[in-house]
C-alpha cells in the first residue's frame, strides 16, 4: 500500500465506525419523528436565508433523531456548505451503507444515489497534511496537537486528512521550547511540513563583577604651571610676531612715501629759477616735502614696532627650565635655559 492511499484508508476506517453506530440506532419514536420534522423545516429556512452556520446544528439534530437517507443527505450538504469536507463525506458514506427498508420509496433511493456520488467526488477534494518532526531528543516522545486536538505521535507516519482552511499545529518535546506553526490548506492539497525541535537555550553564565577603571592621575601643580607657562609663552610669541610684522610693513610704507615725496620735491624745484618758482611748482614742492616727512615718521614708527615685537618675542616664557650637560675630554659645561 503506498502513501497516497493512506488518507483514504483512514477515512474508510472512520466511516466504518460511524456506520456501525447508525446500524445500531434504535427505531425512532413518534416524538423523535415529529421533532426531526420541525428541525428539518427550521434548518431549511435558515439555509435558504444563507445562514448555513445556524442551519447545521438543526440538520444534525434531525439526523440524530431520525437517521434516514433524506436527513443524512441534508446533513452532508450542510457540512459541505461550511467547508467541513471530512464530516460531509462521512455522512454521505453512512447514507450509502444504511440498510434498505422493505417499504423504501424512490425519494430514499435517490438520496442514496446522490450521497454515493458526492462521497466519491469529495475524496479528491479533501486535503492532507504530513507532519515531519525533526530534532527530537533521544528517548523523548513529542506531544502534537492540531487545532487543539492531541494527535498520537505514531500516527504522524501517515498523512492526516484535514478540512480546508487555517490550522494551528503545536509541538512540544521535553524541555525544548514549544513550536507553534500556522498552516493554510486548500482543497485537494497534499502538503508536507517539517517542524524542527530546537533545544532549550543554555542559561547565560553570570557576568563578572564590573571593575571600575582606575582614576586618571591628577596633574601636579608643577605640571599645571608648566602647561600654563607654555600656553602663555606661545601666545606672547605670536603677539610679538604680529607687532613685528606690522612694524616691518610700516617701515616699507614709510620708505615708499619718503622716496616718492622727495622725488616730487626735486622735480618741482628743478624748474625754479633761483629762489623764484611758479605757483604750481611751489605747491608741488611743498606737497612732495610733506609727503617725504610723513614717510619718515611712518618708517620711524615701524622701526619702533619691530623693536617692540622683538622684545615681546624674546621675553616669552618657554615652559620648564631645561638643563643640559656637555662633556668633553677637557671640560664639563652646564647650561640652564628658561
Amino acid at each position: 500500500m503506498n502513501a497516497s492511499s493512506t488518507p483514504f484508508v483512514a477515512l474508510l476506517l472512520a466511516s466504518s465506525i460511524a456506520l456501525s453506530s447508525v446500524a445500531a440506532h434504535a427505531e425512532p419514536t413518534k416524538a423523535d419523528i415529529a421533532s426531526a420534522k420541525v428541525a428539518i423545516k427550521e434548518a431549511r429556512a435558515l439555509r435558504d436565508k444563507g445562514d448555513h452556520a445556524s442551519a447545521l446544528p438543526k440538520f444534525k439534530a434531525a439526523y440524530a433523531l431520525v437517521p434516514t437517507p433524506l436527513t443524512g443527505l441534508e446533513l452532508g450538504k450542510a457540512h459541505l456548505s461550511v467547508g467541513e469536507l471530512i464530516e460531509a463525506r462521512l455522512t454521505f458514506s453512512e447514507v450509502v451503507a444504511m440498510p434498505v427498508g422493505a417499504n423504501e420509496n424512490d425519494e430514499y433511493r435517490a438520496a442514496r444515489v446522490e450521497s454515493k456520488e458526492l462521497a466519491t467526488k469529495l475524496l479528491d477534494r479533501i486535503p492532507s497534511l504530513h507532519l515531519v518532526i525533526k530534532g527530537v531528543p533521544p528517548g523523548v516522545t513529542p506531544r502534537v496537537t492540531i487545532d487543539g486536538q492531541e494527535i498520537p505521535y505514531a500516527s504522524l507516519a501517515a498523512p492526516r486528512l484535514l478540512n480546508p482552511g487555517k490550522h494551528v499545529v503545536r509541538v512540544t518535546a521535553g524541555d525544548a521550547p514549544e513550536r507553534v506553526v500556522n498552516l493554510v490548506l486548500v482543497e485537494g492539497q497534499a502538503k508536507e511540513h517539517s517542524i524542527i525541535i530546537k533545544p532549550k537555550p543554555s542559561e547565560a553564565p553570570d557576568e563578572p563583577p564590573a571593575v571600575e577603571p582606575a582614576p586618571a592621575p591628577k596633574a601636579s601643580p608643577a605640571s599645571k604651571d608648566d602647561a600654563r607657562a607654555t600656553s602663555d609663552g606661545s601666545t606672547q610669541r605670536t603677539l610679538g610676531l604680529v607687532i613685528g610684522g606690522l612694524g616691518v610693513g610700516a617701515v616699507l610704507a614709510g620708505g615708499f612715501f619718503y622716496v616718492s615725496g622727495n622725488s616730487k620735491y626735486e622735480t618741482a624745484t628743478s624748474r625754479c629759477v633761483g629762489d623764484r618758482c611758479s605757483k604750481d611748482d611751489y605747491l608741488a614742492a611743498e606737497d612732495g616735502r610733506n609727503q617725504a616727512r610723513l614717510g619718515m615718521w611712518v618708517a620711524a614708527a615701524g622701526a619702533v614696532a619691530v623693536g617692540a615685537g622683538l622684545v615681546v618675542w624674546l621675553t616669552a616664557p618657554s615652559g620648564k627650565p631645561r638643563t643640559a650637560v656637555a662633556v668633553s675630554p677637557t671640560t664639563v659645561t652646564f647650561s640652564y635655559a628658561f
